[in-house]
């Protein structure tokens, strides 16, 4: 199955304008799931990654184990940077570093794998390498295991889902205004 039928599939079975579906994927994954050299998409947050590690890493690896949100002081870095922090936050704990990202086209974070219809952390992670497609599922899962989102996005309140799927970051990151303005543009080109 090709990326757009099963877009539309999703926003079928969620009853969505699928360009609410088109927007979501702009505003959390530009330029698709994958990077160029076939990594997936992530976003290492190294403040769950010091949330799961109980901070015991937080003195000796501060870049990878940090109380403060990266999103706070602007220090995310590259897309290929997250790639490295992940590799390097691996050796001190793999499990929580995989959980510490955000991965794909919904960028669906990684303790979240069971809410996107995975049994283990590890499969979750194996699909996110696989196919976009399997990035898009997931995504859609973890949208469907909430009702709350879904009610959300056929009323277009971003605001309500941007804070149920972003957390309560979603203002310092301007999610929801870069969701207007992404479906805006899905509408209007």
């Amino acid at each position: 199955m090709d990326k757009a039928r099963a877009l539309a599939g999703f926003a079928h079975d969620l009853e969505l304008d699928h360009r609410i579906l088109l927007a979501l994927i702009e505003v959390e994954a530009p330029g698709g799931g994958f990077l160029d050299g076939g990594h997936p998409r992530i976003l290492y947050e190294r403040h769950l990654f010091h949330r799961f590690t109980d901070g015991r890493f937080g003195f000796d690896h501060p870049t990878l184990s940090n109380a403060t949100p990266s999103y706070l002081d602007g220090s995310y870095g590259t897309h290929h940077d997250q790639v490295r922090k992940l590799a390097e936050a691996s050796l001190l704990d793999c499990s929580a570093a995989h959980r510490a990202c955000s991965w794909g086209a919904f960028q669906v974070l990684g303790d979240n794998y069971h809410r996107a219809g995975f049994s283990t952390l590890w499969e979750f992670v194996g699909a996110m390498f696989s196919t976009e497609v399997a990035q898009l599922a997931a995504g859609f899962q973890f949208i469907a295991s909430d009702p709350r989102k879904i009610e959300a996005l056929r009323r277009e309140d971003f605001d309500t889902f941007s804070r149920l799927y972003n957390g309560p970051g979603y203002r310092k990151t301007g999610h929801a205004t870069k969701l207007r303005r992404s479906l805006a543009a899905q509408r209007h080109p």
